[in-house]
């Protein structure tokens, strides 16, 4: 019933399974999350390398992106192991074909940085501050993003 909502409406959704929770790897889970995909949405992995089983979870789930934490991207122009770590997550998701969102990103130099190196999406205060629904669905916030 959600997805003849959403495809009548024309909206995607996308699914975050966070990795600081451990998620269950019941069949029922698996089967949950393969059935939610095959009805067209996607899922992303949040938090990516910070909990509990990153490369479990890609291999158990069809996953659409990762979603690198910014406590990797706040630090990736001044320390050489957060650099290190980012781009080894950028590699891997490059390699499985798995779209890359930067979370944190803040300034300009940090979003030129995930751009140079094959970053897909970025998320942060650069672009938004966290907002409440009225002011996401008003025509002024909306009318900044276009």
């Amino acid at each position: 019933k959600l997805n003849n909502i959403l495809k009548k409406r024309g909206v995607g959704l996308i699914i975050e399974i966070t990795e600081r929770t451990p998620f269950s790897e019941h069949y029922e889970t698996v089967a949950t999350l393969s059935y939610l995909r095959d009805a067209g949405m996607l899922i992303a992995l949040d938090d990516f390398c910070t909990g509990h089983s990153s490369f479990k979870y890609i291999q158990q789930f069809a996953v659409d992106f990762l979603k690198i934490d910014k406590s990797f991207t706040h630090k990736y122009i001044k320390d050489d192991i957060s650099r290190a770590i980012v781009n080894c997550i950028i590699g891997l998701a490059h390699k499985l074909n798995i779209k890359l969102i930067a979370e944190g990103i803040e300034t300009e130099r940090q979003a030129m940085e995930m751009t140079k190196q094959g970053v897909h999406y970025q998320q942060g205060y650069l672009y938004s501050f966290p907002v409440s629904e009225e002011h996401f669905m008003s025509e002024k916030f909306i009318s900044r993003l276009t």
